[in-house]
């Protein structure tokens, strides 16, 4: 049977992996679409009524797309070198999370959702009051009709990069907060960021974040939104 998958409201691309009886086929979908286009999609095939599938964030070639832009003066060359540079960084502080999901039930020409979403550390945990960097999960949801699939796995893709990024801003805050307290806060800073980057600890977070019932997961999704908008 053939299903569409829809890409709904993202800033990375999904790289896509379906598993059944016939073995394993990929697909990919784009982010990037032109203005007034509906939501990116594809249509994948699917030979059983059971199958995984496999969803991990992709950075957009953003660089490619602001290349393509017009600079018409000075200001919009300073604010695309400024873009670049911010997207650069997300990237690295961010971690982007791959998900396994169990699929069943679905019929010739149904369509699955494929929804970005975060999840982020700082916004509750005991740290916070340290005012450390927030540890943030992204990574893809996949639903039919608002009904969320089973998550199976869970596992990380750039944990080199955000280890990185966390050890450049421990140091960094030498300047902000002083010596003492940053070799106060860069131990805990790193240890932290090692904690919750390993995959045994990313799957159980997020398997605990798929169990919520749609009452417990709407609170949790206003708590955090209050978090990053404060």
């Amino acid at each position: 049977m053939k299903i569409s998958l829809v890409l709904k409201e993202s800033i990375y691309d999904c790289k896509i992996k379906i598993s059944d009886s016939r073995g394993e086929r990929h697909y990919y979908i784009s982010a990037l679409y032109e203005e007034g286009m509906t939501s990116p999609s594809i249509i994948a095939e699917v030979f059983d009524n059971e199958f995984s599938i496999s969803l991990i964030p992709i950075t957009s070639d953003v660089k490619s797309a602001l290349d393509e832009s017009t600079a018409n003066d000075w200001k919009d060359k300073l604010a695309k070198k400024a873009t670049g540079f911010l997207m650069n960084s997300l990237d690295k502080m961010i971690l982007r999370v791959g998900c396994n999901y169990h699929i069943e039930g679905l019929q010739d020409g149904d369509r699955l959702d494929i929804t970005l979403q975060s999840y982020a550390f700082g916004t509750f945990d005991r740290f916070d009051i340290l005012e450390l960097v927030p540890m943030c999960y992204m990574f893809f949801e996949v639903a039919n009709f608002n009904e969320y699939y089973k998550l199976t796995d869970a596992y990380e893709t750039n944990r080199k990069d955000v280890l990185n990024f966390a050890k450049t801003f421990g140091f960094a805050e030498v300047f902000g907060n002083g010596l003492f307290a940053t070799l106060f806060t860069y131990p805990i800073q790193v240890s932290r960021v090692k904690r919750l980057t390993k995959n045994k600890k990313i799957s159980k977070v997020l398997t605990k974040f798929n169990n919520l019932s749609d009452a417990e997961r709407q609170r949790f999704l206003e708590k955090q939104e209050k978090f990053f908008s404060r």
